[in-house]
């Protein structure tokens, strides 16, 4: 049932359920709750409530229904996650945390701008497409929050450097729902078109990774491409198709991201140069990888098969059809990659040269082993255990739990899609379809067989673009760094203060 109720004139709802959010919200929810309990093993009690609030602020805003409300909700969502970032960090993670807040504050400005010239054109702020001369400032905010290149830096930036139990939380909410606003306020066949770009661009900065976080931090930014190219057609179809496959990515990018995290918390790192053989060692975490691999690559009878083929029939068999078929070349390899140095590969046969720097702590300059010390010794101040599961055969059940559960709907969602999205029917799996899928799948194969080395994991610097823009950012928001120096070192006491603060306007503005 949506409340219709009145604030300072306006009339506001909430909430709005409808079949465009229903499934949206439905995975948000589910999937929310698997990431809360994969924080458990952290034995982190301030990191387990974080992640729960990020949870929270992510369903209130899917089920936003009008701008002011989705506003409050996207804000919630974007300090929540900050204070997920900064949790026990140190000064280099804190200074991502700012970096991150500096894009996401620029964003709801954006949105603000845009929300007030809706108003000022229709009188009302009840989601609707935007009107023209609000759409640029729109557009701008989303295509921060659904990183349309050059604007993912604030992602692949700052997931890596997360503690390792809230990047699965953290990779579900902030992006989808950028997409989501795109599919009910503004789009466009230009926008779809960037869509379908950022889908190639990511996965071509994925493939250059060999740090396991880093790779999936840039598979966001491609898949997130697949679902705008699909929700900024604004078509009954293209929406559909969008949403589904943003809700298929939910799942099996969760799904990857605790497979990397089981894979550090028993190993102590996730650098794909060093690792190999977990196979006999981690059997159940191997198969939520198999399974994971699968659904995004878009094997047949997996869940990405499916989305990603209603997408193609959303989009016609245009240009943009055919980027998204090149962009599923680049994600079968970096996939591949993933799960044969993570898992099967011979444990050191990628091993970096003695003295060369490693890109998993971003610009550190000192050898690999005192980096994998570093590294573990950070992430255990965050709270994350780094390593501490060492000499065990498996993860916890409470990692492998969310693991099992995901995988099984990444092939419920493949094999029954009609489960997700009413009206889709077994067509998608004539053979015409079949074939058109399998051909990506196939050009991945043989380069992997022939031109292996292309994409075998080494260490590098980070690219001159991305050490730049994280100068200039830092330099920029230097005034922010200070302003919230104070939440960093009495961090829980602030989220605490503000989390309340948040609850107690909500429940103003209701009443």
């Amino acid at each position: 049932m949506t409340i219709v109720y009145t604030y300072l004139g306006v009339h506001l709802r909430y909430p709005l359920l409808d079949e465009v959010n229903e499934l949206l919200v439905t995975s948000f929810v589910v999937v929310g709750l698997l990431t809360v309990l994969y924080t458990l093993p952290a034995r982190d009690l301030p990191l387990t409530f974080k992640t729960g609030v990020h949870v929270v602020a992510g369903v209130f805003a899917a089920l936003a229904g009008d701008f002011f409300t989705l506003l409050v909700g996207l804000e919630l969502l974007t300090f929540s996650a900050y204070f997920l970032l900064v949790h026990r960090a140190d000064s280099e993670r804190a200074a991502v945390g700012y970096r991150y807040i500096g894009f996401h504050i620029s964003a709801a400005a954006l949105f603000f701008v845009g929300m007030a010239i809706q108003y000022t054109d229709t009188g009302s702020l009840q989601l609707a497409r935007a009107v023209p001369s609000a759409v640029p400032y729109f557009l701008a905010a989303f295509a921060i929050k659904a990183v349309f290149f050059p604007l993912h830096i604030w992602l692949v930036d700052a997931y890596p450097r997360a503690p390792v139990f809230a990047v699965p939380a953290l990779s579900v909410f902030t992006t989808k729902m950028g997409v989501y606003a795109i599919a009910r306020i503004a789009g466009g066949p230009v926008v779809a078109y960037i869509g379908g770009a950022t889908a190639i661009l990511g996965v071509l900065g994925a493939l250059r990774q060999s740090n396991a976080r880093r790779l999936l931090s840039y598979h966001i930014v491609s898949q997130v491409g697949y679902m705008v190219a699909g929700a900024a057609l604004a078509t009954q179809a293209g929406i559909a198709a969008g949403v589904f496959h943003a809700v298929n990515n939910i799942v099996y990018k969760t799904l990857l991201f605790m497979v990397a995290g089981a894979v550090f918390f028993t190993v102590g790192h996730d650098d794909l140069t060093r690792l190999g053989g977990l196979v006999r060692r981690m059997p159940i975490t191997f198969f939520g990888s198999m399974v994971g691999s699968a659904a995004i690559a878009g094997v047949p009878l997996f869940a990405g098969y499916a989305s990603k083929e209603l997408l193609k029939s959303a989009t016609g068999y245009t240009p943009l059809t055919y980027m998204l078929l090149l962009a599923a070349i680049g994600t079968a390899l970096s996939f591949l990659k993933f799960t044969f140095y993570m898992f099967v590969g011979e444990r050191g046969t990628t091993q970096p040269e003695s003295g060369r720097p490693d890109e998993r702590t971003a610009g550190d300059h000192t050898a690999p082993e005192a980096e994998a010390a570093a590294e573990a010794d950070a992430d255990a101040d965050a709270g994350a255990e780094a390593g501490s599961g060492r000499g065990r055969y498996e993860a916890p059940w409470t990692m492998l739990v969310p693991i099992g559960v995901l995988s099984v709907f990444s092939i419920l969602f493949g094999v029954r899609p009609q489960l997700a999205v009413a009206g889709t029917t077994y067509g998608i799996y004539s053979l015409s379809s079949l074939w058109v899928s399998v051909l990506p799948l196939l050009a991945a194969l043989g380069v992997w067989h022939f031109a292996r080395r292309l994409v075998k994991p080494h260490e590098h610097h980070e690219s001159a673009l991305l050490v730049e823009m994280r100068t200039i950012g830092g330099r920029g928001l230097r005034a922010l760094e200070r302003a919230l120096a104070f939440s960093h070192q009495h961090p829980f006491q602030v989220y605490l203060f503000l989390v309340t603060l948040c609850f107690v306007v909500l429940a103003a503005i209701a009443l």
